[in-house]
């Protein structure tokens, strides 16, 4: 149904002509929300915000870093049991009979490792969540792909994550650089996008809407022969678009 909805609401760009502000319609602008929310939504399925907080407490574990492991641990994964083991990190909750799985090959991301991020729930077969391939000789950096579906949809999307930790509260703050392509499982319609080089999406206490950066999108409706393009820029609780 979502697919669906996305057409017909993209297809009201025709509709209207009245211009705002910022020099686009009323139709554009309406527009270019949707496109920018479904990409947000893409990379949010992903998991590129939350499960990337595994791999970030599992490299200050296996660095040593104590007095970061001890704030993560209270924001992130309270009440949970974290342990360290030869070639993995588990995160088990009792509350929700739940266990999240980091096997690390007994290496750091900085060793150029690949770790693999799986879960297990009580009444779940362990599936696989996310891989992170580190950059050898690279503090706090590393590689986030993802292949699969959503809504319908085929998502592939490849992402290189760098983190940074900022003051004496230890808050986290990630970039995501990278691009996409969102495509409908019928072929109904394609979204590509890019993240701005040298403006990353950043995110930091909120996981599911960056405080800056910059996207470009292009979306392809292959039925009716529509396309629609627009830039877009976040600054803190804007958002811009750019003609």
């Amino acid at each position: 149904m979502k697919k669906y909805i996305l057409l017909c609401m993209v297809a009201l760009w025709s509709l209207t002509g009245c211009k705002i502000e910022e020099g686009g319609s009323p139709g554009d602008d309406r527009s270019n929300r949707i496109v920018t929310n479904h990409v947000l939504g893409a990379i949010n399925h992903m998991g590129a915000v939350w499960y990337g907080h595994y791999a970030i407490y599992a490299e200050a574990l296996l660095s040593g870093d104590e007095a970061l492991c001890a704030v993560l641990k209270e924001r992130w994964f309270a009440g949970e049991s974290i342990t360290l083991e030869e070639d993995q990190v588990r995160f088990v909750s009792q509350k929700y009979h739940s266990c999240y799985t980091l096997q690390t090959q007994g290496k750091q991301l900085s060793e150029g490792a690949t770790w693999q991020l799986s879960y297990a729930g009580n009444f779940d077969r362990e599936k696989n969540l996310a891989t992170f391939v580190g950059i050898e000789g690279q503090m706090r950096q590393y590689r986030h792909s993802y292949q699969g579906e959503g809504d319908d949809e085929e998502h592939r999307i490849d992402l290189m994550v760098a983190y940074e930790v900022v003051g004496s509260d230890y808050r986290v703050v990630i970039n995501h650089r990278g691009n996409g392509r969102i495509e409908e499982e019928d072929g109904e319609y394609s979204i590509v996008f890019a993240i701005d080089e040298e403006h990353p999406l950043r995110y930091e206490e909120r996981t599911h809407w960056p405080s800056a950066g910059e996207l470009t999108i292009s979306y392809k409706d292959h039925v009716l022969g529509k396309q629609h393009a627009c830039r877009v820029r976040f600054e803190e609780n804007d958002i811009i678009y750019i003609p």
